[in-house]
């Protein structure tokens, strides 16, 4: 094993330690009427830092000599490990935060759509028109048709009510947000790369 893939994987305790109590202490908060600091990561200047860093090292990366700590890319790997968790749990946070806004106008979407990012691009098409979850070819090109149909049949039926501009705004905002944090894929490629050679999936 190599001196990076040493480092990284001794790393890894403590930040998945810290994501899941970040995790279980967001889900006893109500993001809907919080929504002053949602984007806490998508304009940070240390996620900036982090990604040109990154870049400098992909094209020269550095040889493992002498400790760990006196490694060049040591303070990289430890602060980009760190990055990967704080950009999960900010899509946690941005789910989190749209579930709750969107519990208003389709409750029970968050029971049938389960998984984060695929939640998130059915809230950002829907919006106020349930009528297009009908099978519609977008929602296909993201979720199976058995989701699709069972999602379609539930809106029929749902008891929520039409969101105001000012929170489909939100909504909106928050969606696109989500995107944007999950398109940072260069710090969880550098960290799959360290660990297990290759980028992740």
């Amino acid at each position: 094993m190599n001196l990076m893939k040493t480092l990284l994987l001794m790393l890894l305790k403590h930040p998945l330690t810290m994501m899941l109590m970040t995790r279980q202490n967001m889900e006893t908060m109500d993001f809907s009427t919080d929504h002053n600091n949602i984007y806490r990561l998508l304009n940070s200047e240390k996620l900036a830092n982090i990604k040109e860093a990154i870049d400098i090292f992909s094209e020269q990366p550095a040889e493992s000599i002498g400790p760990v700590e006196s490694h060049p890319e040591y303070n990289l790997i430890v602060d980009s490990n760190n990055m990967a968790v704080e950009i999960d749990n900010e899509i946690f946070f941005l789910h989190k935060y749209v579930r709750d806004l969107y519990s208003e106008r389709f409750p029970e979407l968050e029971s049938l759509v389960l998984n984060p990012t695929d939640f998130i691009k059915t809230v950002d098409y829907l919006a106020n028109d349930l009528h297009k979850s009908k099978f519609d070819a977008e929602l296909l090109n993201f979720l199976p048709s058995a989701t699709v149909m069972v999602v379609s049949v539930t809106a029929a039926t749902t008891q929520g009510k039409m969101l105001e501009e000012e929170q489909l705004k939100k909504l909106s905002d928050a969606c696109q947000a989500a995107f944007k944090t999950r398109g940072n894929k260069a710090v969880s490629a550098y960290v799959c790369r360290i660990k297990d050679g290759n980028d992740c999936p």
